[in-house]
C-alpha cells in the first residue's frame, strides 16, 4: 500500500511517508489474525502460513534477510500456525500443535538473534486438562505464553518486574512460570487471556478479574499509583496483582505504557498514561500525564474488542466499525493527520471489521467473515501402505480457493495442518508416515471470505513391513568378489534388496534382490583393491522394512610392478633376465619372452617370490629376444614391466 501523505513523526520531529485513509494490502486475504510491533507488522491466514512486512533490521520479517520489506512476504520455514506476536523487533507464533517460535532479535540470554523462524525448545502450551486457548503475547524486550492448563510463563527481560518472577532484575536466563504468592500453587492460574506491554504485563482470569505487573511508572498497573517523581523515572513490581474495580471483563490490551479492557455490557476501561488523550477525556494528573485508576470511556458501548498502541487506543465495535482515539501524528487513527482526538471517532472506510491491532505509529484491520462455500464430506482415508494414506471426499462447491488438511497422529490429541490443496481437488496421498501408525484426518474447504466448518474425521492404518534382517556381514574377500551375508528375522518376505556403496561415492547403487529365505550373495566383476559397503532389507507385497546396518570390506589388491629390468650376460645359446623387485607380497614372478621376427609372448618361466633373476638357456644363436616380467599373488597380477632385449651371441 503506497504511502499517500508526508508526517512528522511527533518524537524525532522528522518527516516520512505515512497513510491517514484505511487502505487494502490486496496481496492479502483470508487473514484472521494480526499484529503490529515497532515498525513492522504480522498477518495470519486462514490456512495457518504466516506473513510480514515493515522494518527488518534484525530478521523480525522473517525472510532471512536484513532487508525492508514495504509489501507482505511470507514466512518460511513454518506452517499450521494459530496466533502470532509482533515485539519491538521480533516475531513470535504459536503453531496448532503448541509449539513456540521466534524470529528478529533475540531477548533471551545465551540465545542468539535469527532471520528465520526457530522453535522455542522445552516450550509447549498444549498441556493436559486444558481450560485456556493457548495464546503468546509480545512486549518490547519481554514475552508471554498461556498455557491451556491456564498458567502463564514468560521470557527476556525483567528489569521492571514484567516476568512476574516476584523480583525485579535484569534480563533472566530460560522461561519462567509467572507466580501469585497467594495461589495455592503458589502460580498464577485460572488465566484466560494475556496481554504483554513495553515493560509491563497483564492476564485476564476466566472469572473476568484482570491482574497486572512489571512497571507502574505511570499508573499501568491500574492500583491508583505512580512513581513519576523527581529522582525516580521508573518503577515495577514483579508480583502479580488484581486490578481492582474491574469485574466482568471479557477482553484486555496492552499498549506502550497504557492499557485498556473490555466489559461484559461492551464497555470500554482505560488506565495508565494519556499525555494524547488515548485514555479519552478523563482528568489527568498533571505530573505524569496518567490515570492511574482504570476508568470508565464515557459515553461509549457496544464494544467487541479494543487494542492500544504507543499513544493511541482503537476499539472493534459489535457492528463491526472501528473506532480510534488519542495520537494521530502519522495517521494511526485516520485522516486530520497531527490531531490528538481524546474522544473516540469512527475511523472512515472500514466496515465489516473483525479483527484490529494498534501497533507503535500504525493500525491494522483485517475482515473475515464466514465464507458461501459448502462444507465437505464423506471423508475416507484408504489405501494403506507402509508410509502413506489416501484421503478422499466430496467437493459440494465451486467457489473454493482451496481445500486445507490436518492430522492427528495415534496418541496426540493435537490436530497438525499438513497440507492446502487446490480448488476442486477431491483427493490427496499423504506420504512419508511412521508404518503401523494410526492416523486421523478432517478437511475444510477455503475462500478469500474465510473457511468452512470441518468435514467428518476418518482414520486408518498404516501396514507393517517385514522385520529387518541382522547380523550383515562383508566375507570372502578376491580381487574381483566379495561376499554379503545375513539372517533372516522374519517369515514373510518376498526377497532381500541389496544396495552398495563403492568407496569415495555417496551413492547407494541398487544391485541385487534375492529370493526369499537367502541368506548370502556373492558379488562377481568389482574392481580389485577397493572397499565396498553394503545394506540389506527385507520386503514384501506390503513394503519394506528399514535398512540393515551397513557392513564393508576390501578385495583384494595385487602387488607392485617389478622395475628395471634387463637382458644381460648373452652367450650363443642363454641370456639373463634381471629385474627390481618392488613389492614384498608376491607369490612369485611371470617371465615372458617374444622372439625376433614374432609378435607373440609366450610364458617360459615363473619363479618364486623374492628371485630378481633367470637365465633362459637353450637359445637360438645370433638371435634377439624380448623379455617381460610381472608379479603375481592371490590378488591377482601386477601390470607388466617394461620389456627389455639382447641378442644371443653367433
Amino acid at each position: 500500500m503506497p504511502p499517500t501523505d508526508s508526517c512528522t513523526d511527533p518524537y524525532s520531529g522528522q518527516d516520512s511517508p505515512c497513510n491517514p485513509q484505511p487502505g487494502k494490502i490486496d496481496s492479502l486475504s483470508a487473514i484472521t489474525a494480526v499484529s503490529g510491533g515497532e515498525s513492522h507488522s504480522l498477518a495470519l491466514r486462514d490456512d495457518g502460513e504466516v506473513f510480514a512486512w515493515g522494518e527488518n533490521q534484525s530478521g523480525e520479517v522473517g525472510d532471512g534477510t536484513i532487508t525492508p520489506r514495504p509489501a507482505p512476504v511470507q514466512v518460511e520455514g513454518i506452517a499450521g500456525v494459530a496466533a502470532v506476536g509482533a515485539g519491538a523487533f521480533y516475531s513470535l507464533a504459536l503453531t496448532s500443535d503448541g509449539t513456540v517460535w521466534n524470529w528478529g532479535r533475540s531477548i533471551r540470554i545465551g540465545v542468539p538473534s535469527g532471520r528465520v523462524p526457530t522453535q522455542i525448545s522445552g516450550l509447549v502450551l498444549v498441556a493436559p486438562g486444558g481450560i485456556s486457548r493457548p495464546a503468546v503475547a509480545a512486549g518490547d524486550f519481554h514475552a508471554l505464553a498461556l498455557k491451556s492448563d491456564g498458567t502463564v510463563w514468560a521470557w527476556g527481560n525483567n528489569s521492571l518486574g514484567q516476568l512476574g518472577t516476584g523480583s525485579i532484575n535484569g534480563p533472566v536466563v530460560g522461561i519462567v512460570q509467572v507466580v501469585d504468592p497467594a495461589d495455592p500453587s503458589g502460580y498464577l492460574s485460572g488465566v484466560k487471556a494475556i496481554a504483554a506491554g513495553n515493560t509491563f504485563s497483564m492476564a485476564l482470569k476466566h472469572d473476568g478479574s484482570v491482574w497486572a505487573w512489571g512497571d507502574n511508572s505511570r499508573g499501568e498497573l491500574g492500583r491508583g499509583t505512580h512513581c513519576t517523581v523527581p529522582g525516580i523515572e521508573w518503577c515495577g513490581d514483579g508480583t502479580p496483582t488484581r486490578i481492582d474495580g474491574l469485574d466482568s471483563i471479557v477482553g484486555i490490551d496492552a499498549g506502550f505504557i497504557h492499557a485498556a479492557a473490555v466489559d461484559s455490557d461492551g464497555r470500554v476501561w482505560m488506565w495508565g498514561w494519556n499525555e494524547f488523550g488515548q485514555l479519552g477525556s478523563v482528568p489527568m494528573q498533571a505530573e505524569c500525564h496518567c490515570v492511574p485508576t482504570p476508568t470508565l470511556l464515557d459515553e461509549f458501548s457496544g464494544v467487541a474488542a479494543v487494542s492500544v498502541g504507543t499513544a493511541h487506543s482503537l476499539a472493534l465495535k459489535q457492528d463491526g466499525t472501528v473506532w480510534g482515539w488519542g495520537n494521530n501524528s502519522v495517521g494511526q487513527i485516520g485522516p486530520d493527520l497531527g490531531t490528538a482526538w481524546p474522544t473516540p471517532r469512527q475511523i472512515p472506510g472500514l466496515q465489516g471489521i473483525k479483527t484490529i491491532w494498534a501497533g507503535n505509529g500504525h493500525s491494522l484491520a483485517s475482515t473475515l467473515s464466514v465464507p458461501d462455500v459448502t462444507p465437505p464430506n464423506a471423508l475416507q482415508v484408504s489405501n494403506p501402505t507402509t508410509s502413506s494414506l489416501t484421503l478422499g471426499w466430496n467437493d459440494n462447491s465451486d467457489n473454493e480457493t482451496g481445500f486445507r488438511i490436518e492430522r492427528q497422529t495415534e496418541g496426540s490429541s493435537t490436530w497438525v495442518h499438513v497440507k492446502n490443496t487446490a480448488a476442486n481437488a477431491t483427493s490427496w496421498t499423504n506420504v512419508g508416515l511412521t508404518a503401523d501408525t494410526t492416523y486421523t484426518y478432517r478437511v475444510r474447504a477455503f475462500n478469500a471470505d474465510g473457511a468452512t466448518a470441518w468435514s467428518n474425521q476418518a482414520s486408518n492404518t498404516t501396514l507393517s513391513p517385514p522385520s529387518v534382517p541382522t547380523d550383515v556381514s562383508v566375507i570372502n574377500p578376491t580381487p574381483s568378489s566379495l561376499t554379503v551375508t545375513w539372517t533372516d528375522a522374519s517369515d514373510d518376505e518376498t526377497g532381500f534388496r541389496i544396495e552398495r556403496q563403492t568407496q569415495g561415492s555417496g551413492t547407494w547403487l541398487h544391485v541385487k534382490n534375492t529370493n526369499p529365505n537367502e541368506t548370502s550373495w556373492t558379488n562377481f566383476a568389482l574392481a580389485a583393491d577397493t572397499t565396498y559397503t553394503f545394506r540389506v532389507r527385507a520386503f514384501n507385497t506390503v513394503g519394506a522394512s528399514v535398512w540393515t546396518p551397513e557392513a564393508s570390506n576390501s578385495t583384494l589388491a595385487p602387488p607392485a610392478t617389478p622395475t628395471n629390468v634387463s637382458v644381460i650376460n648373452p652367450t650363443a645359446s642363454s641370456l639373463t633376465v634381471t629385474w627390481t623387485d618392488a613389492s614384498d607380497d608376491e607369490t612369485g614372478f611371470r617371465i615372458e619372452r617374444q622372439t625376433e621376427g614374432s609378435s607373440t609372448w609366450l610364458h617360459v618361466k615363473n619363479v618364486a617370490a623374492n628371485e630378481t633373476s633367470w637365465t633362459n638357456f637353450t637359445l637360438a644363436s645370433d638371435t634377439t629376444y624380448t623379455f617381460r616380467v610381472r608379479a603375481f599373488n592371490a590378488g591377482g597380477a601386477s601390470a607388466w614391466a617394461d620389456a627389455a632385449s639382447n641378442t644371443t651371441l653367433p
